[in-house]
C-alpha cells in the first residue's frame, strides 16, 4: 500500500497540474488494522473524524491540512491513534458542521459532539439516520443547505477464537 501522505500529494499535483482546474477537493484517507485498532488517516481539508466511546465520550481527531488541489507543494500529514473495542469512527461532510439551527449559529464540531454523545445508544445500523433526524428535530428540514453524508465504522475489536 502506498503511503497515504504520497496519496494525498499526488493528488495534490494531479488536480494542479493535470487538470488545470479552480476547484479542490477535501479528503480523509484511513487505514485501520482491524486486529490491532491503529488507525492511520491522513486529512486534507476533510472536518476531523469523531471518536464515540463505548462508555459515550467523543473525541475529534485530526487538524484538518489543506485541501487537495490548493497549493502547489502542499505538505500532508497522517495522524495515528488507536479504536478500542466498540469504539465507533465517525466521519462526517461539512454539512452536518454548517448547518444553523433557529438561534442563527452553526451547530459546529462541538454541536455534533453533543449530538454523537447524545445519540451514544442507537445501534450502529442506525447511527447515522438517527443524527440527521436529531438535527432536522433542532434545525428545520430548511436549515440543511449541504450535502449530508458520513461513514461509520465500529470497531470490535480482535474476534475471539
Amino acid at each position: 500500500m502506498r503511503p497515504l501522505e504520497a496519496v494525498a500529494t499526488e493528488l495534490n499535483t494531479l488536480v494542479l497540474e493535470d487538470l488545470a482546474t479552480d476547484h479542490y477537493l477535501t479528503l480523509l484517507l484511513a487505514e485501520i488494522c482491524l486486529e490491532t485498532g491503529r488507525l492511520r488517516f491522513c486529512q486534507a481539508g476533510h472536518p476531523r473524524p469523531f471518536i464515540l466511546s463505548k462508555g459515550g465520550a467523543v473525541r475529534m481527531v485530526g487538524d484538518g491540512g489543506l485541501p487537495v488541489g490548493l497549493i502547489p507543494g502542499a505538505p500532508f500529514e497522517v495522524v495515528e491513534t488507536r479504536l478500542h473495542p466498540g469504539d465507533r469512527l465517525i466521519v462526517l461532510s461539512d454539512g452536518f458542521l454548517e448547518i444553523e439551527p433557529e438561534e442563527g449559529h452553526f451547530v459546529e464540531e462541538e454541536g455534533v459532539a453533543e449530538l454523537l454523545a447524545e445519540l451514544r445508544e442507537v445501534q450502529t445500523a442506525n447511527f447515522l439516520e438517527a443524527l440527521i433526524w436529531r438535527l432536522t428535530q433542532l434545525a428545520g428540514e430548511d436549515a440543511i443547505q449541504d450535502d449530508l453524508s458520513g461513514i461509520l465504522l465500529e470497531y470490535r475489536g480482535t474476534p475471539k477464537s
